[in-house]
């Protein structure tokens, strides 16, 4: 959503005396030397982080707004969600804000959100950006303000101003008072990676909101911004959970947990890490899912924790067979010796998993259009989901990092000769065709369709699917 985005933030260098000319017949005179102030739709404000009784402590310019609809508590808890924990109370700074009628409204913002003290360098920094330096203990520090909860204009409805900048070897980190503070360039590209990766409409370097340039301040606070804000297009919430509808997996039902039990398959104790892929994922939520388990057999027609079929368990008997398959085939899905038998077939899709192995053992869609069974249709039927990530990757990815390389390939190896013990979860994910054994047509798929076998060595080209 991006709506009226020309010179709809404006700014001009001023000096001490100086006045400042915004459209017919209006000016301000600015009185702080060396300092900048913004114009959204004739409100003005200084644009800077600033302590109120020292006009000249200047500190850090706004480098993000975050926009429609946006408000702090949803930002701040948006914010929390991606590793930037809330800081109440602390180092409350005064600020100064002039409506487009002259009146003047005082109104305080907090220190904001920042992350667990880290290490330097920071592997989050993008390629080209310096931050935080090998040998330094680091936080990532963003402020966020508003007129109580936010400020609001017709174009943007609610929106927040925001900074964003290293705070480097603080005494919170380190114990010690070497501090130093700066690279906001850097951090507010973080934030805003991180937001377009979850679905925002991000604008980056929109306006020119100070002088430009970078340079050290004084002693500790070095290398500033590049002299532009970003806009990060926040959108509604309808059902108050937190968590912005463009994200929400139950944006009309509240769940700020965002559980989603069949985005992944718990893998087991013999497996590194705690889940995998599924190829027969959905991005419901658990709050709005009438599938809870993805087996195509309806909560309505299964039972809670300890009852069988289960609701969050697709194949309750641990047979090899999903739920809803053995119930459409007319078996009992909570007996083991009542399942289908397990027959391959042929490969309809293409995506090297067999069509026996897909309908008994994934409920994943063989064809373009698939209905059957439980499917409402399906565009890629080599990815059935949907994820940007095939089937077949899906299947054979058992550690959860979204390819098929020589780790997969040794688990598996290891499973088959032994030297991996027998484990009813982990061995549900090695059964790759779903046949009820760890067999070698097993190994056949994983050693023939591995990175390792088809890119070579060093794995280059290897297809790596998108994070969950």
């Amino acid at each position: 959503m991006m709506r009226g985005l020309l010179w709809l933030v404006t700014a001009a260098a001023v000096t001490a005396g100086s006045f400042l000319l915004y459209g017919a017949g209006q000016a301000l005179f600015d009185p702080h030397p060396n300092l900048q102030w913004l114009n959204i739709y004739g409100d003005y404000m200084d644009n800077y982080d600033m302590d109120y009784m020292n006009p000249d402590a200047l500190d850090w310019p706004v480098g993000i707004i975050w926009r429609d609809d946006a408000t702090l508590d949803d930002v701040r808890s948006y914010l929390s969600q991606n590793g930037y924990g809330p800081i109440e109370g602390a180092n409350e700074f005064v600020r100064v804000w002039e409506d487009s009628e002259g009146g003047v409204v005082e109104w305080s913002g907090s220190s904001g959100n920042q992350t667990a003290c880290f290490d330097g360098p920071d592997p989050e920094a993008p390629e080209g950006f310096q931050g935080c330096q090998s040998g330094d203990r680091c936080m990532k520090h963003t402020r966020t303000y508003a007129d109580n909860d936010y400020f609001s204009n017709d174009e943007w409805g609610h929106y927040i101003i925001a900074t964003a900048h290293y705070d480097t070897n603080h005494a919170d980190c380190v114990g010690s008072g070497n501090e130093k503070y700066g690279w906001s360039e850097t951090v507010e590209q973080i934030i805003l990676d991180q937001a377009a990766a979850d679905g925002f409409d991000v604008i980056s370097d929109y306006q020119p909101m100070y002088n430009e340039g970078y340079g050290d301040i004084d002693a500790t606070h070095y290398h500033q911004s590049d002299g532009y804000a970003s806009f990060i297009n926040f959108f509604p919430d309808a059902d108050g959970d937190g968590v912005p509808d463009a994200i929400d997996n139950c944006p009309y039902v509240s769940n700020p947990d965002q559980a989603n039990y069949d985005r992944r398959r718990d893998n087991g104790p013999n497996i590194p890490n705690q889940y995998t892929s599924n190829p027969a994922s959905d991005w419901l939520g658990d709050a709005c899912d009438t599938d809870k388990d993805n087996d195509r057999l309806p909560d309505s027609s299964e039972y809670g924790l300890y009852g069988c079929p289960n609701i969050t368990v697709a194949d309750s008997d641990a047979d090899r067979a999903q739920d809803g398959w053995e119930v459409y085939t007319s078996y009992d899905p909570c007996s083991a010796s009542s399942a289908p038998s397990w027959s391959g077939g042929g490969d309809s899709d293409g995506d090297h998993l067999l069509n026996g192995s897909e309908r008994r053992g994934y409920t994943t869609c063989i064809s373009s259009g698939d209905t059957y069974p439980g499917w409402t249709g399906c565009a890629e039927p080599m990815d059935s989901d949907g994820d940007g990530c095939s089937d077949m990757v899906e299947a054979l990815d058992f550690n959860g990092d979204r390819r098929v390389n020589s780790t997969d390939v040794g688990l598996m190896n290891k499973r088959f000769a032994g030297k991996i013990d027998p484990d009813p979860v982990s061995d549900a994910i090695f059964d790759v065709n779903k046949d009820g054994g760890i067999t070698s047509a097993d190994t056949g798929t994983m050693n023939k369709y591995n990175c390792l076998t088809r890119y070579g060595e060093n794995q280059i080209g290897c297809p790596e699917c998108p994070p969950e």
